[in-house]
């Protein structure tokens, strides 16, 4: 009479299998999570950085700074963090960066040019 089950070695070869393929799937999502962060990241300079872009657009004094004599062409200026979450071009909860979780500082400097009378917005975070 033949008993119908598994063997040992089958129970443990499938076990084998499934712990590896677990392994798998959670190292790729490790991948997938760190790759969201970046891109939470950019979103967040990006919202910055247009928000400054928009700051010297409204705001005529800045934009007389920045072009003088309405020539932009190879001017540089540029706008505080605290200006343009004064003007409610930014609220203060898209100003907490993803990657270390805090705040940006207010005195942040987004630096405005024309290097080709194209007007370019770039903000670095000042380590905290």
């Amino acid at each position: 009479m033949k008993k119908k089950g598994f063997t040992m070695i089958e129970l443990i070869v499938s076990i084998g299998l499934i712990a590896l393929i677990g392994t798998l799937v959670v190292a790729n999502m490790g991948n997938v999570l760190s790759g969201e962060k970046d891109k939470q990241y950019e979103e967040f300079l990006a919202t910055i950085q247009n928000a400054a872009c928009t700051y010297v657009d409204i705001d005529k004094s800045k934009k007389n700074q920045c072009c003088p004599n309405n020539k932009c062409v190879g001017n540089t200026c540029n706008v505080t963090v605290e200006q343009i979450l004064d003007k409610n071009l930014i609220e203060e909860k898209d100003l907490i960066d993803p990657k270390t979780k805090s705040s940006v500082k207010l005195t942040d400097n987004v630096t405005v040019t024309f290097p080709n009378g194209v007007k370019t917005c770039q903000y670095t975070p000042t380590s905290h």
